[in-house]
């Protein structure tokens, strides 16, 4: 259950952010070993959603400080972007970016007990050490890497949360850069064994409990992802570099399954675009006819181009069958913007209400008395001295 507003979770909440809502509160110790709590905010400096994460812990503003120096730089794909980490009201605060409808590995593969195959694990161990290889790029450790830390959006691209956490807890504790690095991997090889097995692992693990997660993962799987994962997790002394250059006609196979995925985007965003280029016409159109400041206006009479453009929209809109009725014909008003749209030759009759008034135009003509009346409209509307943006 979540805390009422009048919570004292809420008030620990520093002012710049609002809109707080917990997304985990516990009190006692958590995945990190200190007691924290989670909120979605929004900020008054940005716009969208963040994860602020909050450690009732000391810390020296400037180790927070040095913390997102070192991460503001890193850009992934597959890592959750590190926003902010300051100190306020005597506790450390981390502001991520926030991914509403992930679920953290362990939610699907170890509650859930979703399916999981071979495919799709090749993709996430692909997505991993490439998350890895983006911190390792930019002099950095990632150090976070567990079963419950590892996001899965609903198209099934990895994304590594905590970035930056550790640095700042464990600061004192001081290790190599290369042995943080090689935990790292051992790491990927822990997440990809742990998901596969059904078997949590990580470094606390007994060698007895890792020897039953390796036999269960190789009755599962190809010979190919056993040793790699048992590499991986053995400790082979391989470099970020040189596990993901030999993993390259699998990086390939992920790189052809996004572009189908972009194809699919793109189809859809060309669907909408069209869309809108329809709406845009409306749009125009509706600007311009019976605006009642100009009819007072002589030269803003509904003659020439508006004429045409009022007969146009009772023929898109208005139409009626043999009895007078309105016909509710979408079809036929999609198809006519869309001609609008395209200029095309093909001739339309258009006649007034009254049947005193016939006019024979292509849909070009149209478009063209929609562009003229509107430029001359933008013309009227636009104050002395200052430049217009043209239209679209």
């Amino acid at each position: 259950p979540h805390p009422p507003p009048s919570s004292h979770h809420y008030k620990s909440i520093p002012p710049k952010y609002h809109s707080a809502y917990p997304l985990s509160l516990a009190l006692e110790s958590g995945s990190y070993g200190y007691p924290s709590s989670l909120f979605s905010v929004r900020s008054r400096d940005a716009e969208g959603w963040f994860v602020l994460r909050r450690f009732d812990v000391k810390c020296s503003p400037k180790i927070a400080s040095a913390c997102i120096t070192a991460f503001r730089a890193l850009r992934s794909p597959f890592c959750i972007a590190l926003k902010s980490c300051f100190v306020s009201n005597r506790a450390l605060f981390f502001l991520h970016d926030y991914l509403p409808g992930c679920a953290t590995m362990y939610d699907l593969y170890f509650e859930k007990q979703t399916s999981l195959n071979e495919r799709t694990l090749w993709s996430y161990l692909v997505q991993l050490l490439l998350g890895v290889r983006s911190v390792h790029g930019s002099g950095l450790a990632v150090r976070c890497l567990k079963v419950k830390r590892v996001l899965i959006t609903r198209d099934s691209k990895l994304k590594i949360g905590g970035l930056g956490i550790v640095d700042v807890l464990e600061f004192e504790d001081r290790k190599r850069l290369e042995d943080l690095r090689r935990e790292d991997l051992k790491d990927v090889g822990r997440v990809i064994l742990s998901v596969g097995s059904r078997i949590e692992v990580d470094k606390a693990t007994s060698p007895e409990m890792v020897k039953k997660a390796i036999e269960s993962f190789g009755q599962l799987y190809s010979p190919e992802m056993c040793s790699l994962v048992i590499g991986l997790v053995g400790g082979r002394g391989e470099s970020i570099y040189d596990v993901v250059a030999g993993l390259g006609h699998r990086i390939g196979d992920e790189v052809e399954a996004r572009m189908d995925v972009c194809e699919g985007l793109d189809r859809c965003l060309a669907k909408e675009y069209e869309s809108g280029r329809s709406a845009r016409l409306l749009m125009k159109m509706n600007m311009i006819l019976e605006r009642p400041e100009m009819s007072v206006d002589k030269r803003w009479s509904e003659t020439g181009d508006r004429y045409v453009l009022k007969l146009f929209r009772d023929y898109v809109f208005h139409q009626c069958d043999s009895n007078g009725e309105p016909v509710m014909d979408l079809g036929h008003v999609v198809s006519c913007m869309n001609k609008l749209d395209a200029g095309d030759l093909e001739e339309v009759c258009l006649s007034s209400r009254d049947g005193q008034a016939v006019l024979v135009v292509s849909y070009g003509d149209v478009g063209r008395c929609l562009e003229a009346a509107y430029e001359e409209m933008l013309g009227r509307s636009t104050p002395k001295g200052v430049e217009r943006v043209n239209s679209y």
